[in-house]
C-alpha cells in the first residue's frame, strides 16, 4: 500500500463547496476498465492510453464540537438531628430538611458539524501500472486523505448541521429556595421521673 503513495503525484487542495464534474464525452468504465485501459488502450478502441488523469477524494466526517458553554444547577439536601438525653429524660430524636440552594456546576453544549476535505491528485497511467491489484480508488483516496488532510487542516470546510446536543438542560436545574423547616420547641417531649 505504501508503493501507490511513494509515487510522485501532484495534489491540490480544493474548496469543499464545489463538486467534482466528470469529463464531458468520457465513457463510464469501472476501476479495473479504467486501469485495464492504460495497460491495453487498443482492447477500449483507443491508440494510446488516457492522460490527464485525475483523482478526486473527498472525506466529509460528521462530528461534534463544543459549542457555549453552560450552567446547570444540581439539587442538594441538608437534614438536622436533634436528640436530647439526661440521667432522667430523654427527648425523642428530632429530625428535620432545612433547604438549601442547589449548586451551580459547568455543563456543556455540542453542535454537529459536517468537516469536508476535498482534494485532487494527478497520476498517470505509468503510477497506475505500479500500484499492486489491491489498490482502488477508495484505499487510494483513503490514505491520501489520512496522509494529506492532517498537513492541511485549514482546507477542511466545515458546516453547522443545525443538531445541537444540550447536556445543560434538566428539569431540577432550575433554583430553589426552600425555607428551612425546623422543629417546634415542645414537639415530641416526654419525661421520666
Amino acid at each position: 500500500m505504501k508503493k501507490f503513495l511513494s509515487v510522485s503525484t501532484l495534489v491540490f487542495a480544493l474548496s469543499a463547496q464545489a463538486a467534482p464534474l466528470p469529463m464531458k464525452n468520457a465513457q463510464s468504465v469501472s476501476w479495473n476498465e479504467f486501469r485495464d485501459a492504460c495497460f491495453n488502450p487498443a482492447k477500449y478502441n483507443n491508440q494510446i492510453a488516457q492522460t490527464d488523469i485525475t483523482i478526486t477524494c473527498t472525506d466529509v466526517v460528521k462530528t461534534w464540537r463544543l459549542d457555549s458553554p453552560g450552567m446547570v444547577q444540581l439539587p442538594t439536601a441538608r437534614e438536622i438531628q436533634a436528640t436530647v438525653s439526661s440521667n432522667k429524660y430523654n427527648v425523642e430524636n428530632c429530625v428535620a430538611d432545612v433547604g438549601v440552594n442547589p449548586v451551580g456546576v459547568g455543563c456543556q453544549r455540542f453542535k454537529e458539524v459536517l468537516e469536508t476535505y476535498r482534494l485532487e491528485a494527478k497520476v498517470t497511467c505509468d503510477d497506475l501500472k505500479e500500484w499492486n491489484q489491491e489498490v482502488t480508488q477508495f484505499s487510494y483516496c483513503l490514505a491520501l486523505v489520512n496522509k494529506e488532510k492532517a498537513m492541511n487542516v485549514d482546507s477542511v470546510f466545515v458546516q453547522d448541521t443545525g443538531v445541537k446536543q444540550d447536556f445543560c438542560t434538566s428539569t431540577s436545574n432550575k433554583p430553589q429556595n426552600t425555607p428551612a423547616v425546623l422543629p417546634k420547641p415542645t414537639d415530641s417531649f416526654s419525661s421520666r421521673r
